[in-house]
C-alpha cells in the first residue's frame, strides 16, 4: 500500500474488500504501507482504514521518512497546514503503537533497497536528500522510489516539486525508465520534462479527477514548467494509456 489520501464513508470498506478479495493467502490481508509525505490527501484514508480495521488486517511494515517540523522549517506552507501534518504523523505513531506493535517501522533512505515478496522497491529521494535547500512546502520532503514486480517497473513520485525531480533526473538518468508512472503531485505542477522523458512511461497514472484530467491547465500542460504534461499527453510523442482518479484502474503486471 501507498499513502491512501481523502476519503468518503465508503472508501474504507472498499479498501477492506478488495484486499481480502485479492489476498493471497488463507488468514488476514498482511500489508506493507509505505507514506511518501505527511499531507492530509495522502493519509487521511490511511489512518481512517488503519485505526477502524486494524482487527481485520495485518501490517507487517511500516515505511516512511518524515522531517522533524520542529528542526526543519516548511516556509511557504501556511502554520494550520504545518500543524495539520504535525498532527498526521502524531496519529500514526498512535495507531502503531496501539494497534500494530509488531509491525516492522522501517525509516528508509535514498540508496535503499527494500526486498518484499514478488517485489523489489528502490528508495532514490528522501527528504534527506533535498536538505540544505529551503523545503518551501511539505512537497518537498516527498520521497521517491521504484517497485519493480514481474520485470515492469512503477515509478511513484508522491507529491514531489520541480527542483527534487530535475535532481532524480540530474543523479539517476535512464537508470529511472518504468513501465508506469504515477505523475508527481497528482498530474498538476510539480513534474519535470527532463524526469519524464527518462522515465518515459506506457501507463500514467493521474491522482486526480476526470474533470480537472481533462480540463485543468496544470494538468493539460498549459502553465509554466508544466510542458511535462503536455508532453507526455502527446499521442504524436508516444500512445500511452492514461488513468484518473474517478474511476477505480486495477493493472495486473503479467499482462502488461
Amino acid at each position: 500500500m501507498v499513502d491512501g489520501g481523502p476519503t468518503d464513508s465508503s472508501d474504507e470498506g472498499k479498501l477492506l474488500n478488495f484486499l481480502k478479495d485479492n489476498n493471497p493467502n488463507e488468514g488476514k490481508p498482511k500489508i506493507t504501507w509505505i507514506f511518501t509525505h505527511a499531507h492530509h490527501d495522502h493519509m487521511n484514508l490511511a489512518l481512517s482504514f488503519l485505526e477502524k480495521y486494524h482487527n481485520e488486517i495485518e501490517v507487517t511494515m511500516f515505511c516512511y521518512n518524515f522531517p522533524s517540523i520542529d528542526d526543519i522549517p516548511i516556509t511557504e506552507e501556511p502554520a494550520s497546514r504545518v500543524e495539520t501534518s504535525r498532527g498526521l504523523i502524531e496519529k500514526l505513531d498512535y495507531l502503531i503503537d496501539t494497534y500494530y506493535q509488531d509491525a516492522i517501522v522501517y525509516k528508509h533512505h535514498a540508496g535503499d533497497i527494500l526486498r518484499l515478496a514478488g517485489c523489489k522497491i528502490e528508495f532514490l529521494q528522501t527528504h534527506e536528500s533535498y536538505y540544505p535547500n529551503e523545503f518551501s512546502w511539505f512537497n518537498h520532503t516527498s520521497s521517491a522510489f521504484i517497485v519493480t514486480i514481474d520485470n515492469k517497473k512503477v515509478m511513484v513520485l508522491g507529491d514531489s516539486e520541480y527542483t527534487n525531480n530535475e535532481y532524480l533526473s540530474y543523479l539517476y538518468g535512464d537508470i529511472l525508465k518504468c513501465d508506469v508512472l504515477q505523475l508527481a503531485h497528482h498530474g498538476l505542477n510539480g513534474g519535470s520534462l527532463n524526469l519524464y522523458k527518462e522515465i518515459d512511461p506506457s501507463i500514467c497514472l493521474w491522482a486526480i479527477d476526470e474533470t480537472l484530467y481533462k480540463t485543468n491547465d496544470y494538468c493539460l500542460g498549459n502553465k509554466p514548467l508544466c510542458d511535462c504534461n503536455a508532453w507526455i499527453r502527446n499521442n504524436s510523442v508516444r500512445v500511452r494509456s492514461h488513468y484518473h482518479a474517478s474511476t477505480t484502474t486495477t493493472l495486473y503486471f503479467k499482462d502488461m
